[in-house]
């Protein structure tokens, strides 16, 4: 990416031993990326100190693809991957999405458009869908109260009210300055890090 400063949103990935999802993530985002939205994103992958083939899989990508690679990290978890790719990471907004996750076709425009529409937004929340490998079923998580935009406090209150917090980070969007001025990383070497 030339132009750093125009950076729209950062998507951090952490990368762990997965060789067999790794490639489904990297293609869901830049398969929704074109000439004229491509410079509004960058993708940053930390690579945990994977032992499998994930290392050799993110190099080859790397080739044909543009995003910042960190491949010299040893394993320390996936908080301090995420926290890793926070400190690197150029765009106005950060999204974090798991290695072994993907974006459904036509999610990231809609992202980017929402984006730039509401620059703004200190947290963004999106729906998503659960894929249950073993039955191969998708169930669909659109729980969301009909709250487009409030403050921080009515719109807590209103989703804890009605039962739809979602305290998982790869549902949502946040402000890289909301981060940065508050100090918001992820703990390291806990239980649970998604939340």
């Amino acid at each position: 990416m030339e132009n750093r400063q125009s950076v729209l949103l950062s998507i951090i990935i952490p990368a762990y031993n997965v060789e067999l999802y790794i490639r489904e993530c990297l293609d869901s985002i830049f398969n929704e990326l074109w000439s004229d939205n491509e410079y509004l994103v960058e993708v940053i992958v930390v690579n945990d100190g994977s032992i499998d083939n994930t290392e050799e899989i993110l190099n080859t990508y790397s080739i044909k693809n543009n995003f910042t690679l960190i491949n010299n990290q040893e394993s320390s978890g996936v908080s301090c991957a995420r926290n890793s790719g926070i400190r690197v990471a150029n765009g106005k907004f950060l999204m974090f999405i798991d290695s072994d996750d993907y974006l459904v076709s036509g999610s990231l425009g809609n992202l980017l458009a929402f984006l730039a529409n509401n620059d703004d937004a200190d947290i963004v929340e999106y729906d998503f869908y659960e894929f249950i490998s073993a039955n191969k079923r998708i169930i669909d998580r659109r729980e969301n109260p009909p709250i487009i935009r409030a403050s921080g406090q009515d719109f807590y209150a209103s989703w804890a009210n009605k039962s739809v917090f979602r305290h998982l980070v790869w549902t949502k969007i946040v402000s890289k300055d909301l981060v940065m001025e508050n100090k918001l990383f992820f703990y390291e070497n806990t239980m649970h890090e998604d939340e």
